[in-house]
């Protein structure tokens, strides 16, 4: 399973862990869904949307790779 939290910039709080489950962008609140939503167009899959969300940040909230 792929796991990404999402990450507040200024404190380094968790704010929420968004996973792909069979090809579906599954997330812990509603914060993490609604980021991905924000960014999705018309012919974007989840998968798509996922991949290119790694290792992302706008200053505000990062996402990033679960530490192993």
């Amino acid at each position: 399973m792929t796991a990404l939290q999402m990450i507040d910039v200024d404190t380094g709080d968790v704010l929420d862990t968004i996973r792909l489950v069979d090809g579906r962008i599954v997330s812990d609140t509603a914060a993490g869904r609604a980021l991905f939503e924000s960014k999705r167009t018309a012919d974007t899959s989840d998968e798509h949307l996922f991949d290119a969300y790694t290792d992302w940040c706008d200053g505000v909230v990062a996402l990033q790779p679960v530490p192993a």
